[in-house]
């Protein structure tokens, strides 16, 4: 055990170079003498366990190439043990002296800022060129310029764009607009006669971004609320990461983790109001306020599972990886639809780096699922379990037997049922009003019309099925997961101890975890399998002190499962809902799952 009054050893400059010649090196070993040129980004970050991160940037002739970023990790003993990321390819040669100057570059991408909206009406400005303040002689041509009514300057330098048909030379310029109006990559085309051409524009930064939304369904009134959400909203986790990506680029309802498409096949734009953008469709665009809805719930969703430890390295649904991480461009692409889809929602998953795709239609009633938290988080928990899931073997489909499918559908209910009524409370506790009243047990009432028991068999408040139910004529995927759902919600009373919300935190914590031990095999996962995921995730929680060392609570967490038919000496030869042998024994850590 280390001494804990001794310091920590801050790295001096040279002991910094050295790390950074080394991670080149190690680099350059792997790529061989043909592979990319990389420079340091100059820093050394280090973990509270003593190991060391390098980051280094791909270059072509100094100049940055985009996306092109490898991490070196050092063990504490010094010596390199990966390296993360890969280099982009350049199949042509490309120039790297721009051919038009910073200035005019400066000029071109603030009119596009101006056409695209992000200039509040007040903004006025003139058409000419900014003026040059510096300019440095690197290969980058790092340029900082001042054009009114900019009060922050605007700052430039090249990088290679290798995304497309062929690699380009661009300037990208920093805009930081006045009034709350955030801040802006705008990518301008560094070759060629003529005018050049605005290539990319990011919106940086969303402080001053928002829109009106539903957060539960349209019970309730329709608020303001920003984009992003505040992260003191979410709970906190235990060694939960803060997501760093921004939920807008550019004015529409697209950004770094979500796209949401209109029927036609195009975003929702943001109207500039004093200084900030406003997605507030007019109340006669059903779908355009249901694209905005999706866009804020499925943000928050991206939000809420990072935090929980669905991040770049689990395989979460983004289109960058500032880290370098692989799998980055698959943002959730969801599409509103004007007819019904199949479940009033539907998501298809890809393997990691592929970006999947979220429907949301209309019910018969002419109610849109878009509207309905409930239904939206159901869909977006599909996808984050076929991730986990399905990675070891690089699935984006991996529950396919019947009891397998019936998991996917009660994990996704628990996760809406659960993440709404701990909102709800949150809410209500706000409002001053009653907790207990402001829960709600019934999945997708709103949507369905029907408040007693929504789109399931019955409500989920005092649900009696057991693994025995299984075995019930004319079963099928859905009925089947509220066994499994109710299972999950038990286990989070069962945790709290009296506490609500801490039995939530701690069974979200326990739930996500198991997913990583549970695997597809021939004749499963089912119910015994997720059991034993779930009993595995709880005894590494245990031992790494987020829950509680307690023999009556490990006691009341197998009496959960032995209550709903799940004891030791429940069976299933393979994962039919006609093998399902319930059983209430005693549960032993003897067994393990034979993967079969």
């Amino acid at each position: 055990m280390p001494d804990p009054s001794s310091k920590p050893t801050v790295p001096t400059p040279a002991a910094r170079t050295a790390r950074i010649q080394r991670a080149l090196a190690f680099v350059r070993e792997q790529e061989g003498p043909e592979g990319a040129w990389y420079e340091s980004v100059g820093s050394v970050r280090r973990t509270s366990t003593g190991w060391s991160v390098v980051a280094l940037q791909q270059v072509l002739a100094g100049v940055p190439v985009l996306h092109g970023i490898r991490s070196v990790r050092f063990h504490p003993d010094g010596h390199p043990v990966s390296a993360t990321g890969s280099a982009v390819p350049l199949s042509h040669e490309v120039a790297t002296e721009p051919e038009v100057p910073a200035a005019e570059a400066a000029r071109v991408g603030f009119l596009e800022l101006a056409r695209i909206g992000a200039l509040a009406p007040e903004l006025a400005f003139t058409a000419g060129p900014p003026e040059t303040v510096a300019a440095l002689s690197l290969a980058p041509r790092p340029t900082v310029m001042r054009k009114d009514p900019l009060a922050d300057p605007i700052v430039a330098s090249l990088v290679v764009d290798a995304e497309g048909r062929r690699p380009r030379l661009e300037w990208e310029l920093r805009f930081r607009l006045p009034a709350g109006g955030g801040s802006y990559l705008v990518r301008v085309d560094a070759l060629g006669s003529g005018v050049p051409t605005v290539r990319e524009v990011i919106r940086a930064s969303s402080h001053a971004t928002g829109g009106t939304v539903y957060d539960f369904d349209p019970r309730t009134p329709a608020r303001s609320r920003p984009f992003p959400r505040p992260l003191d909203e979410y709970p906190a986790f235990p060694g939960g990461r803060p997501p760093g990506g921004p939920w807008i680029e550019g004015a529409e309802t697209r950004g770094d983790n979500v796209d949401v498409r209109l029927p036609g096949g195009s975003r929702v734009r943001a109207t500039p109001v004093q200084g900030h953008l406003r997605f507030d469709p007019d109340a006669s665009d059903e779908y355009g306020r249901a694209a905005v809805n999706a866009f804020y719930l499925c943000n928050t969703l991206h939000d809420f599972f990072y935090l929980l430890g669905f991040d770049e390295r689990a395989g979460n649904f983004q289109r960058s990886h500032a880290d370098g991480t692989p799998g980055a461009g698959d943002p959730v692409c969801v599409l509103i639809r004007d007819r019904e889809v199949s479940g009033l929602g539907f998501f298809e998953n890809r393997t990691d780096g592929t970006e999947p795709s979220l429907e949301l239609g209309p019910h018969p009633s002419g109610r849109h699922s878009a509207f309905d938290a409930h239904l939206v988080i159901h869909e977006f928990a599909h996808g984050v379990t076929d991730r986990i899931v399905g990675a070891r073997d690089d699935l984006w489909a991996p529950l396919q037997h019947e009891q397998s499918r019936a998991l996917g559908e009660g994990f996704s209910d628990y996760w809406a049922v659960s993440i709404q009524n701990y909102e709800r409370r949150r809410a209500a506790r706000a409002a001053g009003t009653p907790e207990d009243d402001a829960e709600t047990w019934a999945y997708a009432g709103w949507l369905a019309g029907k408040a007693e028991r929504g789109l399931r068999s019955r409500s989920y408040a005092d649900h009696d099925g057991t693994y025995a139910s299984l075995r019930g004529r004319g079963m099928n995927a859905h009925t089947a997961g509220e066994v499994w759902c109710a299972t999950l919600l038990d286990l989070n009373r069962a945790l709290g101890q009296g506490d609500r919300d801490r039995g939530d935190v701690l069974g979200w914590k326990l739930v996500f975890d198991s997913l990583s031990f549970l695997h597809p095999g021939r004749h499963g996962p089912h119910f015994l399998h997720a059991r034993d995921a779930l009993l595995s995730a709880y005894d590494a929680l245990v031992a790494d002190g987020v829950i509680p060392a307690d023999d009556d609570l490990r006691t009341a967490v197998h009496g959960v499962f032995r209550a709903r038919g799940m004891g030791g000496d429940a069976a299933s030869k393979n994962g039919r809902f006609r093998s399902a042998q319930e059983g209430s024994g005693p549960i032993t850590r003897d067994h393990e799952e034979d993967g079969s």
